[in-house]
């Protein structure tokens, strides 16, 4: 990070994990498997958006290997969250 944009962006993005991590904590917590499951499909398009912006802004880079891993790893997340809301 070189500029005050650069900075902000990272916090936008950090505050936004946060909030959805504490969400599915509190889902979990609560045995909301339903809600938990709906959270993680839709979290799904946010890997997706955020390489878009990436490639909008510098270009295709190694920074969207991450993305394209977390996405895989909220798809499959979200199937077997799905699985599991409809064994209980």
């Amino acid at each position: 990070m070189h500029t005050d944009t650069e900075t902000t962006f990272v916090r936008v993005y950090g505050a936004r994990n946060a909030f959805l991590g504490a969400l599915s904590i509190g889902f979990i917590t609560q045995r909301m498997i339903k809600p938990l499951a709906l959270l993680f499909m839709l979290a799904t398009t946010l890997p997706l958006l955020d390489a878009f912006v990436i490639v909008s802004r510098i270009g295709p880079s190694h920074e969207l290997v991450r993305h394209a891993a977390i996405f895989v790893l909220l798809v499959v997340t979200s199937l077997s969250l799905w699985r599991l809301s409809r064994e209980v």
